[in-house]
Parts: C-alpha cells; structure tokens; sequence
C-alpha cells in the first residue's frame, strides 16, 4: 500500500490540476441543431459551430464542456453561471451588451425551399400573395407579417424543419421558409436534393456568432483573431464543406433563370 503521504501528494496535484483546467461550458441545445451542432448517441459533438470554437479553444488550452440546455432557459442559464457559451444572433437578445459576442462566424439567410415540380420564383414579396406557406410554430418572420395578418399569404405551422419541408415535398403548402444551411442538411440527409428549389434571395438573414459570458472578455478578442484567420485560410471553408454541400451549376441555372439578379 502506498504510503499516506504519496497519497496526499497525488490529490493535491490532482485537485490542483482539474481547478486550473481551463473549461468552457457550451450549450449543444437540447435536441441539437445540425448542421451547426450535432447530438449523437454515444459519438462525439460535432457541428459547424462546435468545430470551430473546439479548434479555436484548445489552441488556447482550454477545454469543451458540452451540455444541453432546453430551448428558452439559455439566458438563465448564463445568469446562474451554468453556461458560458452559446451560439447566438445578437438580434435574437434583448440586452445584447449584457453578454460577449464573437464576430461573424457564418451569414444565415431565411429562404424559400419550394417542391422542383412547381418552383416558386421569389423577386419580391408580391409574388408570395395567393400561396401557401408552410412555417415553424412560433416563429415570427417579420418581412411577411402584414400578409400574414391580412390573409394574402397562407400561414401553415408545423414544429420543425424537417417537417416542414416534408409537407412541401408532398404539396400540402407552396414554400417553406428554412435556414439554408438547415434545410440543404436535411435534404442531404434525407436524399432529398434533386426534389427541392431553393430561392436565390433571403426572407431574413442574420450573423450567426457565439455570446459569451461577461467574464470571457479576453477569451473573445483572442477568439476572434483566430476567427480572422481561418477565414483567411481557408480552414472555416472545410469546415462548412465537411457538412453542407454547395449548390450545384444546374442549381444556379435555374435560379437564375426564374429569379434574374438585378
């Protein structure tokens, strides 16, 4: 048996180790949200994001966490301390300067995903009177609201993605409207691709980034060096390209096509 003191030593350096880890605590979300964040069973976190912000940190020595914190409950989360990072639009906060934001990782464009056969051409919002849309349940998409109210475009809810866009593939609504990094992860995960027309221009678009706690301040500034230079690199490319294929020349041909640029 080893003696007491030995045993004393190697609890000392132990507990000292684990308080000096540097650790991050990042929300995954409950149920996650790929291709950004991706939840298996018994496989590692992966993601877009979480790609990014692992290779960012543990250049910096520090360590992931990774937890899942129900839809709604991040910002308390983050007030009691039991959060540190979380993907996140500035526009999506009430009190932005409460929290620290990253610089943009990707720009997220809220677009029209329509069934191939009968593609809905979107050159502005007057083209969508008389259609069906198909919408996740509360959601708000500010550009259509007044249509919305006023019965000139047809508001149909449903509680994800995935069915949303399945309700248009068996043309129980015109459109959709989906993230576009969301909806071509779904399609290609459901072999879906050659059955959708997705709009060359945005309902809504918005900077995705990461908030932070107040405390990671200059945990931020460094992150967002390294940001700067994996977009310069390339690296942040790959990463996107790891998990979102790009569209392809027949794609842009018909976009161009029903949706000439100006």
């Amino acid at each position: 048996m080893a003696p007491y003191w030995l045993i004393a030593f190697f609890l000392m350096v132990s507990g000292n180790l684990f308080a000096n880890e540097k650790i991050i605590i990042f929300n995954m979300t409950e149920s996650g949200y790929p291709p950004f964040m991706i939840n298996e069973k018994d496989k590692l976190s992966r993601g877009i994001i979480y790609d990014v912000l692992h290779l960012i940190l543990s250049k910096h020595g520090y360590v992931i966490r990774t937890i899942q914190v129900p839809k709604n409950r991040e910002l308390e989360f983050f007030k009691t301390e039991k959060l540190d990072a979380h993907a996140m639009a500035k526009e999506w906060v009430d009190e932005p300067s409460e929290y620290e934001f990253s610089d943009p990782i990707l720009k997220v464009r809220n677009v029209l995903f329509s069934n191939v056969d009968s593609p809905v051409a979107f050159t502005k919002i007057e083209d969508l009177v008389g259609k069906k849309a198909i919408t996740h349940l509360g959601y708000k998409y500010p550009p259509l609201t007044t249509y919305f109210n006023g019965g000139l475009i047809e508001r149909n809810d449903t509680v994800d993605e995935t069915a949303m866009l399945a309700m248009v593939l068996a043309k129980r609504g015109d459109f959709t409207i989906v993230n576009d990094f969301v909806g071509t992860w779904i399609i290609q995960q459901r072999n879906w691709s050659y059955d959708f027309y997705i709009s060359k221009r945005a309902i809504t678009s918005y900077d995705y980034r990461i908030m932070f706690a107040k405390k990671w301040k200059l945990l931020v500034r460094d992150f967002n060096k390294e940001l700067a230079l994996l977009k310069e690199n390339g690296e942040l490319e790959k990463i996107i390209d790891k998990y979102v294929e790009t569209a392809t020349k027949k794609d842009d041909l018909l976009r161009n096509l029903l949706e000439p640029s100006d």
